[in-house]
């Protein structure tokens, strides 16, 4: 399921997934960094190395969420 998110200033559209991201789940930190979402590719990268790898299996259930977030 997608959402479409329309900003107030410039009339952009941003289509967006709900829900589990995949893309997340196979290519980590990478997925933010496309998106230009750099906060959230430091703050994976930092919880990646502290935590040994366990944080990337619990990103893919929220990622879509933050970035949403971070949109509105």
């Amino acid at each position: 399921m997608f959402v479409t998110l329309k900003s107030p200033r410039n009339g952009l559209l941003k289509r967006v997934k709900i829900g589990f991201s995949w893309t997340t789940f196979f290519f980590g930190i990478f997925v933010p960094l496309t998106r230009g979402d750099f906060k959230w590719a430091i703050i994976m990268f930092l919880l990646a190395s502290f935590t040994f790898g366990l944080s990337s299996f619990v990103f893919p259930f929220i990622y879509n969420k933050l970035f949403i977030k971070e949109l509105i």
